[in-house]
């Protein structure tokens, strides 16, 4: 595939991939298009997609219809070489640019999202790779800016991206290598700095970024054409491949406030203070997030409380209670230590002992000596403790 466009516009070659949020973003799909319910055949046979639905002849001015610049345009959803489901766009421009171009209510949510948060257009494609570093996209037009892949003759196959270097268009060689025999998934986040008019977008191939030394950050690439042309119109396509699982979302910085509804969510091993910034450099910033949310879940403690006074829960958590039943709890943590026929001492917990934190067995060979951290109960040592910590 040779290139395809954003209008008012963005350019790209391929296809877009689906990609996961963050958990510090909340993402809201505002536009898709899978071609599962498409009939075959010419994809400007006045078949819209919203919802990742065909919805019929053109009816509505809330979704998308696709139009080809060129009456040779040979572009078909074709059930051959999907990369999800039964169906794929196959792409043939014939020298002009198929153009999926939004309107009404579709076209006002891009644009306030474009405006007040992030978009992110995603899809998976198959490039079919240029030998030319010409795609036709120039500043003074209104594209934003352009993605295909290049094969120099006897080099490899690499990603180009069209973006404005801060003096004029340029067509950038990336060291990011493109695999035209599969799908590549690519992710496009695009963000307006309206106190400037000027527009970015940066760019993630297969889960990982692209990176430029020309680009802000290095990965925040300029686009094209910004001032006047910071509105998006259409996503256009030019050359030849294959597109699948088309997403435009609207991404936005989640406002994280209170204890995560869903602890399952917390990744494994992260610390309360990364997760919970309130809780920062405090008594339980080194807690385990996902243990210290679902005791808080479990006991009815309410997240201000909580970030109001650490200290004072610290011993609640440990020992898996409200801070009312923190002295009976550690009343009832008594050791029952048997002797084996070894001569070898067996610890046995209370009886439904449950805590949060690490539970570390120290023994000492008398009640003035030191105490060591120890694995398990020995004939070397004559008293014992647990000693409870986070």
């Amino acid at each position: 595939m040779n290139t395809s466009l954003i209008k008012s516009a963005l350019a790209m070659t391929a296809a877009f991939a689906v990609g996961s949020a963050l958990a510090t973003e909340t993402v809201t799909q505002l536009y898709g298009a899978t071609f599962e319910s498409s009939p075959y055949g010419n994809v400007t046979n006045d078949y819209n997609y919203t919802n990742n639905v065909s919805i019929g002849t053109y009816n509505s001015l809330n979704t998308s219809k696709w139009f080809a610049g060129s009456n040779d345009d040979q572009s078909i959803i074709t059930d051959v070489g999907a990369k999800t489901g039964d169906q794929a766009l196959k792409l043939q421009t014939e020298g002009g640019t198929l153009t999926n171009q939004f309107f009404g209510t579709l076209l006002d949510d891009i644009n306030d999202a474009r405006e007040n948060a992030k978009l992110r257009f995603e899809a998976n494609v198959k490039f079919v790779a240029s030998d030319t570093l010409e795609c036709g996209v120039e500043a003074g037009g209104d594209a934003k800016f352009a993605l295909y892949a290049y094969a120099p003759d006897g080099g490899t196959t690499n990603l180009v991206v069209v973006h404005y270097n801060g003096i004029e268009a340029t067509n950038e060689v990336t060291d990011v290598e493109i695999d035209t025999e599969k799908y590549t998934s690519i992710v496009v986040e695009y963000r307006t700095d309206t106190s400037m008019d000027e527009s970015y977008f940066s760019i993630t191939v297969d889960g990982e970024p692209v990176t430029s030394d020309l680009a802000e950050d290095d990965i925040w690439f300029m686009t094209i054409n910004s001032g006047d042309y910071l509105d998006i119109s259409s996503l256009c396509f030019k050359g030849t491949g294959m597109v699948d699982d088309i997403a435009i979302s609207k991404v936005e910085e989640a406002q994280q406030s209170g204890w995560v509804a869903d602890p399952e969510t917390i990744a494994a091993g992260t610390s309360a203070a990364t997760q919970y910034s309130e809780l920062a450099s405090s008594a339980l910033a080194t807690a385990d997030a996902k243990e210290l949310t679902v005791w808080a879940a479990a006991k009815g403690i309410a997240f201000d409380d909580v970030t109001a006074a650490p200290a004072d829960y610290l011993d609640a958590f440990l020992l898996n209670c409200t801070v009312a039943d923190v002295a009976d709890e550690k009343e009832e943590f008594v050791l029952n230590i048997t002797i084996d026929e070894n001569g070898v001492p067996v610890i046995t917990l209370p009886a439904g002992f449950d805590y949060n934190g690490t539970l570390q067995l120290k023994g000492a060979t008398s009640l003035t000596g030191d105490w060591t951290d120890i694995s398990a109960p020995s004939a070397t040592y004559k008293f014992y403790k647990y000693e409870l910590h986070l």
